[in-house]
């Protein structure tokens, strides 16, 4: 080889090498923390082409009225409905709820084609109860019976799957709550029965709220068949008023799960509802509900810049009162969000009375 083509293919080799490690040294990603109470600036996403969006809804069965008329307005939207009709007794066992309308719901949901997978959860006094899961998660004899007894009214209701929403869980109980998940799937799998487990909003951040340690993420990943994310009451009805889902917050509870959860088991929970506070006190309202309160006191609401939900202020007896609550573009904007991370399942909390523009609009989102 002459000196000449020596150094030209040296010269080559060389800009070739260089190449490469742009191309792959591009992809590295930039290392972001994930802090709720401090988190980064939201700056609007762009949209990407991924799968079209797929929609489940919870159903509280203390307000299942609003609830059979909203499912029935969007029968063609929903393909996953949740009604919050079984909990944890004390003793480990699974009992009802105090719903009505359960003939009601299955109707329209077998004529429609929805999968029905109720959820159970550990509510107690108005509160959820880790005390009942960990005597479940310790005692072989109370989960076997438990999963024999989801089984058994599975095949009973006709139902599709469950949703097993235990919140709270004690951070000694996580890897006990893991093993249970893995039991219940390899039953729950044996039988053509789903899985999801709903879970708090993570970040990955040390000082997480506590109530979070007790939920391995990439843990339940691995046998559930859906992790549903609770990304809401950021603020709530014991805090100050404000955003129910700042996009902030959400970015950064999506910048963690999408790298702990795979994308075909992500499923992103979005309210529907907003707080009415008074102070520090607050009580939950649907978009119906605000919109009414607003035009018997004579407010009106404007969009919060940050956040994209409405917002409010009113005054009854001389007490001030202060609403955020959830329309079609803030779920939406909340939606696009999810978009840039891949996330094309959502689940909303709760169905009835929300703004009806949710379901014709929202496509414009996907």
């Amino acid at each position: 080889m002459s000196k000449y083509l020596y150094l030209s293919f040296v010269a080559l080799l060389m800009m070739v090498v260089s190449l490469v490690s742009f191309k792959f040294g591009s992809k590295t990603k930039d290392v972001v923390p994930n802090k709720i109470l401090s988190p980064s600036p939201y700056s609007a996403p762009t949209k990407t082409s991924l799968s079209p969006s797929e929609i489940g809804v919870w159903i509280a069965y203390w307000d299942e009225i609003p609830s059979i008329v909203s499912l029935r307005a969007a029968s063609k939207e929903i393909k996953t409905i949740s009604p919050v009709w079984y909990r944890l007794e004390s003793d480990g066992t699974l009992i009802g709820t105090k719903y009505s309308k359960w003939q009601d719901i299955m109707d329209i949901a077998t004529s429609s084609g929805m999968v029905v997978m109720p959820t159970i959860n550990n509510e107690f006094d108005g509160g959820f109860d880790p005390v009942r899961v960990s005597k479940i998660l310790n005692d072989e004899y109370l989960s076997n019976n438990l999963i024999n007894q989801l089984v058994e009214v599975a095949s009973e209701k006709k139902y599709q799957g469950w949703d097993i929403d235990w919140e709270q869980i004690k951070a000694s109980d996580k890897d006990a709550f893991t093993g249970f998940i893995k039991k219940l799937s390899e039953q729950f799998h044996g039988k053509g029965l789903r899985l999801s487990v709903t879970v708090h909003a993570q970040t990955g951040d040390s000082n997480e709220w506590l109530g979070t340690r007790g939920q391995d993420l990439s843990g339940l990943s691995i046998f559930a068949d859906e992790i549903r994310i609770m990304a809401y009451d950021f603020h709530y009805s014991d805090s100050t008023p404000g955003p129910i889902t700042p996009l902030s917050s959400l970015e950064a509870v999506l910048k963690y799960t999408s790298e702990k959860v795979p994308q075909n088991k992500l499923v992103l929970g979005l309210p529907l509802y907003g707080y009415d506070w008074v102070g520090e006190k607050g009580e939950s309202v649907q978009y119906e509900e605000a919109k009414s309160l607003l035009k018997l006191y004579s407010s009106v609401e404007e969009r919060d810049d940050a956040s994209k939900e409405l917002k409010a202020k009113y005054t009854v007896n001389g007490i001030e009162h202060e609403v955020w609550f959830q329309d079609s573009e803030s779920v939406g904007q909340k939606i696009l969000l999810a978009r840039k991370y891949g996330v094309y399942k959502f689940f909303f909390w709760r169905l009835g009375k929300e703004d009806p523009l949710v379901w014709t609009s929202y496509d414009k989102y996907k």
